[in-house]
């Protein structure tokens, strides 16, 4: 499969009359993104159909996007986020129409305030800045009258990344572009969202995230869990597919209790069915979700 090798100051600008980082909802259009005009990431790539197809450049983004999707106040989510270079408006313009909204300093004049080199590519003789970017960009709508739109950003590397000095400044840089818009910056790394962890989630979104079992049957899976736990998994998905009149609608169900916290599970689960289900407290279950508990590794 033919795939670019390499950035260069053409392919940015190829990206820019694309329209990447534009948009919101299923209109966004990552700058970064999972095809074969891009050049490969480091990492593992994912492509993961929610509303659109989202580009996810490592297993940690994926992972870390399936924990931003379980946020109660859940509106939107922009992978691959660019930075601006510029002065520019606030994010949020996007979801709000507010013509009197400052401008903000991009990341050009913030590398030149840190006293950090910004970064910039060189191809025989041709040059251009690089569009620094935020992995995830979530948007979520904060219950009141009228409700309030919030973002955070959040940045997901491997947590070998912070030995380099030159990665620390580049992470200090992006930490500080949305400092100055009032936006909370999230470092999440494998410490903040442990494998064991995740990988229920990574098992399970279809079923937990994407079903919509009615109120009736989200009761009957929570009704069951509570009294047979200590049970294993595939006896109370067996018990409550009779419930339920099948397997599809007792595993949508169960699972998607489990993501909303009415079936609060303790963890680490492993992945067999003869697993056996064991119960802990709400607040317990949701304190494995780093975006929920604002956990970072700039701060622990």
């Amino acid at each position: 499969m033919w795939t670019i090798k390499r950035f260069t100051p053409t392919v940015l600008e190829r990206f820019r009359k694309e329209g990447r980082g534009l948009g919101t909802f299923q209109d966004y259009s990552a700058w970064h993104q999972v095809t074969r005009g891009d050049p490969s990431s480091r990492g593992r790539s994912h492509i993961v159909t929610m509303g659109r197809a989202h580009d996810f450049l490592s297993d940690l983004e994926r992972n870390t996007t399936l924990f931003a999707w379980m946020h109660p106040h859940f509106l939107d989510l922009r992978e691959q986020y660019p930075l601006s270079l510029d002065t520019a408006p606030h994010e949020l313009t996007a979801y709000v129409a507010a013509p009197q909204w400052h401008r903000y300093p991009g990341t050009l004049e913030i590398a030149e305030e840190l006293k950090i080199r910004h970064p910039r590519i060189y191809v025989k003789g041709d040059a251009a800045w690089w569009v620094m970017t935020t992995d995830i960009l979530l948007a979520l709508k904060l219950p009141g009258t009228p409700a309030r739109i919030k973002l955070i950003s959040i940045s997901c590397k491997p947590s070998a990344d912070l030995k380099s000095r030159r990665k620390r400044q580049l992470l200090e840089l992006e930490r500080t572009y949305w400092r100055y818009r009032g936006v909370p910056w999230l470092l999440i790394t494998e410490n903040e969202l442990p494998a064991a962890i995740a990988n229920v989630f990574i098992r399970t979104w279809h079923w937990g995230l994407v079903s919509r079992p009615t109120p009736a049957h989200l009761s009957a899976a929570e009704a069951f869990s509570a009294r047979l736990q200590g049970r294993p998994l595939h006896f109370i998905l067996s018990e409550l597919s009779h419930e339920l009149g099948s397997m599809a609608n007792a595993q949508n169900a169960f699972w998607r209790s489990v993501w909303t916290a009415r079936t609060p599970l303790a963890l680490p689960l492993g992945w067999r069915p003869t697993e056996i289900i064991r119960l802990t407290d709400a607040t317990t279950f949701l304190s494995h979700n780093p975006i929920l508990m604002g956990r970072s590794a700039c701060n622990s």
